[in-house]
């Protein structure tokens, strides 16, 4: 598998808008997507599931994006903000009695009420733009630039702390406790090392319902069967520093960075098969894939999100932004896609890729959005507030207003990065 191989070969460009027919596919393909998530959260859960309704960063251990919960009685309303000390790039988590947890710059992992008041905070050595995890007993685990990977009990007080495990990827928790952090460590739940692989190394993991663990790495994605015998294999995919994304089948999902180079921006394979090998852009994506059913939703540095077909790698449909998509998309069941762009805007768009609202913050908008499961968005801005979103009465945007779906495509702009590269 370390050899490219196409299948298929795809058009590059976008089509029309589904028709009604087509619709009623695409409800029914979503409607297959959320089964598949249940089947990779509950498939080698033996009766144990993580914690909450987003316990990390993704939704789940397959990193799919997509939430069981219903948001269409969202619309966008400001419930409330939360502000911290530094930027945002964080994902938030929620746990099971509703308490979301977020990362900041300013070097602290905040615990928030669901009406935005502060529960606690915990400080760390250095920013934390990581997102963080929720194991099944509710420790919160938390992966600071100061190297360090900490573990913070329900209350706010420190369990552990392992050195060495942390940095700027997002740690995850399986099943039965094992926490995956750093550039690779398993440790277990009392904080002692299970295993580490250090024949690879490059973003936030994701774990089949076989449980081959998926890393994207500076040449590859890297199926890991393994850790203990050094087994794994090669998806080639260029410099692929977002997580990749496996849906309840076992198909495995990646964006690429270096498309230049003849790589795609985004593929898909299943064991040693490749599916499709996607291209639609002359830039990078560099988000982790959403898998919506149908469709596999991903941001590039072209102000865009692609609505690529899962069955066959076409585009099926684009919605044009004013900056670039740093943001992974999350997928609400009712089909609904929330994503962030650097032109400071959060946005909720229906699956047939016309605009349902948009929200304006003061920042550019990198952090992934996690769903409640009353339908609130919950998300991070670089102007260092936390964000929820709900029904009510959707305020006026007072930020520039942004393309929509139907105008041209932007050139090609490389993406503004922060500081510190977030290998999510």
């Amino acid at each position: 598998m370390t050899t490219r191989s196409t299948i298929l070969d795809h058009p590059r460009a976008g089509r029309t808008r589904p028709s009604v027919v087509k619709k009623v596919v695409i409800a029914l393909a979503f409607a297959a997507a959320i089964v598949s998530v249940l089947l990779i959260t509950g498939r080698r859960a033996h009766g144990q599931l993580a914690s909450g309704p987003w316990p990390m960063f993704h939704h789940d251990l397959g990193r799919t994006g997509v939430s069981e919960y219903n948001t269409n009685g969202n619309n966008g309303a400001l419930k409330w903000k939360f502000s911290t000390g530094g930027a945002l790039y964080s994902s938030p988590a929620i746990g099971a009695d509703g308490t979301i947890y977020v990362c900041s710059d300013d070097n602290n992992l905040y615990a928030v009420n669901p009406d935005g008041t502060e529960k606690w905070a915990f400080s760390t050595g250095g920013p934390v733009d990581s997102s963080p995890a929720i194991g099944p007993d509710g420790t919160i685990y938390a992966s600071s630039d100061d190297g360090i990977l900490y573990a913070v009990n329900p209350d706010g007080s420190l369990k552990w702390t392992s050195p060495g495990s942390g940095g700027n990827i997002s740690p995850a928790v399986d099943f039965d406790g094992t926490i995956y952090a750093g550039q690779l460590d398993a440790l277990n739940p009392d904080g002692s090392l299970k295993w580490t692989f250090s024949s690879v190394s490059g973003s936030s993991l994701a774990v089949g319902p076989d449980g081959t663990i998926y890393v994207g790495g500076n040449g590859d994605v890297y199926g890991i069967i393994d850790p203990l015998t050094d087994d794994w294999v090669g998806y080639p995919g260029g410099s692929v520093y977002s997580s990749p994304a496996v849906d309840g089948s076992g198909v495995l999902y990646f964006g690429g960075f270096e498309p230049g180079r003849g790589y795609p921006d985004v593929a898909a394979w299943s064991g040693s098969l490749s599916l499709w090998e996607s291209s639609p852009v002359a830039g990078n994506c560099t988000t982790t894939p959403a898998l919506g059913g149908p469709y596999v939703y991903v941001g590039c540095d072209d102000g865009r999100l692609y609505a690529i077909s899962s069955f066959d790698g076409t585009v099926d449909w684009t919605f044009g932004t004013g900056g670039p998509v740093g943001s992974s998309p999350a997928v609400g069941a009712d089909g609904t896609i929330y994503f962030g762009s650097g032109d400071k805007y959060l946005y909720a768009v229906h699956f047939n890729g016309t605009l349902k609202w948009k929200f304006a913050t003061n920042g550019a908008v990198e952090s992934s959005p996690a769903i409640g499961a009353d339908g609130t968005i919950y998300f991070g801005s670089v102007d260092g507030n936390l964000y929820a979103l709900a029904g009510g009465i959707a305020p006026t945007p007072t930020a520039t207003i942004t393309p929509t779906a139907t105008q041209p495509r932007l050139p090609p702009q490389p993406r503004r990065r922060p500081r510190r590269w977030r290998r999510r």
